[in-house]
Parts: structure tokens; sequence; C-alpha cells
């Protein structure tokens, strides 16, 4: 499971230093790789709010967190601090993308 926020993330750096092949395998990937892409709904917005007053997160990480529980995934792989320097959140396992 994944969002369009995370797709969204995986574009800038390739968009910002102008590497359209990179923008394109992003696309490729997003649309191919069987992932299913969700929207943030109202639940996951009142919940990423709470996740991020309460351990400090940017928006769009707390976001994925919700999203994740909200969803009921196993866990959340990920690759910014200060998620990947966490075990988990609101009993949700975290994984640092970098073990």
């Amino acid at each position: 499971m994944s969002s369009q926020i995370a797709r969204a993330e995986c574009l800038v750096m390739p968009i910002r230093q102008n590497n359209e092949p990179s923008v394109a395998n992003f696309e490729n990937f997003f649309r191919d790789c069987g992932l299913v892409i969700v929207s943030v709904s109202d639940d996951v917005v009142a919940l990423a709010t709470r996740i991020r007053a309460h351990h400090h997160l940017k928006m769009p990480d707390a976001i994925h967190v919700a999203m994740a529980i909200v969803w009921q995934c196993d866990g959340l792989v990920a690759k910014d601090w200060p998620l990947t320097k966490k075990d988990s959140i609101m009993g949700l396992k975290l994984w640092s993308l970098w073990d």
C-alpha cells in the first residue's frame, strides 16, 4: 500500500534536478509495481494530526504512519529521520530502509 503523497515525495528530487529519466522511472514504478495506491481520508488526517503533535513528525511522515495504522498494515518502511530512529509508533512497527 502506498499513497500519492509517497509518489510526490519520490518525484521532488528528480524534478528539482531536471532528471527526466528518473522521473519516468518513478512514474513507471508507481504505475506498474502492483502497490495499492490509497487516498488520504478524513480519519487518516485526524490521526496524522495527533501523531504529528505527539511524535514531532513532519506532516507527510505522520500521514504515512496514520495511513498504515488505519489500513492495519504490519509495519512501515522508512528512509527518513526521525522515523528511522524509532522502533514503533502507536503499535505500528517501523523498519529502516537502511537496515
